[in-house]
């Protein structure tokens, strides 16, 4: 929930969920300060500038004013999905059972060429822990079951087509993994 710019203007503090606010097009730190508070709010507020200070700055993702997109050349790089601790009350689809949720994925476009890469050590552990598997989202879709890759010698079973890294409510040490991986793809798509 965060103010509308009516409300802002006449003074009054009235807040407004999300859903009704149709014209309403947030920027990321508009719905961190809105939604997360303590470390999670620092950490993400963080990201956020440095992905701008980097010629990465978020945009709006679709509909969704808690979903934001970065792109580097032709094609997303890093999505990041926020939830309020009021909102994870009663959301049933986000697979996160903590107060609230800052979600960031990391689009790896061709994971598997990545073998004889020089990229920052300890990143290795980072991207198997952390890479994201098949969860059969669509029983109609033929990636279902995922497909087997070898990443950095390790053969790794049932990873989505998507080919991405999801980490949740991230500390500080999994934000520096996370801008060393985003600083990698970018140089492999250049």
């Amino acid at each position: 929930m965060i103010e509308s710019e009516a409300d802002k203007v006449s003074g009054e503090k009235k807040v407004i969920p999300y859903k009704v606010q149709k014209g309403n097009r947030p920027e990321i730190e508009e719905v961190i300060s809105a939604c997360l508070n303590g470390d999670l709010h620092n950490i993400a507020m963080d990201f956020a500038i440095w992905m701008r200070g980097n010629n990465l700055p978020f945009k709006l993702y679709t509909s969704n004013t808690r979903s934001h997109t970065a792109g580097y050349g032709d094609m997303a790089i890093c999505r990041t999905y926020i939830q309020s601790e009021d909102e994870m009350k009663n959301n049933h689809w986000l697979k996160w059972d903590g107060p609230q949720y800052f979600g960031i994925t990391i689009f790896l476009r061709d994971i598997s060429n990545y073998k004889n890469a020089n990229i920052a050590e300890g990143s290795h552990k980072f991207i198997w822990d952390y890479l994201k598997h098949c969860e059969q989202c669509n029983s109609k879709c033929p990636c279902v079951g995922g497909k087997t890759l070898m990443i950095f010698n390790n053969e790794l079973n049932s990873i989505c087509r998507l080919q991405c890294i999801v980490v949740k409510n991230p500390d500080e040490a999994a934000i520096q993994n996370i801008k060393k991986l985003i600083e990698f793809e970018k140089k492999t798509r250049d």
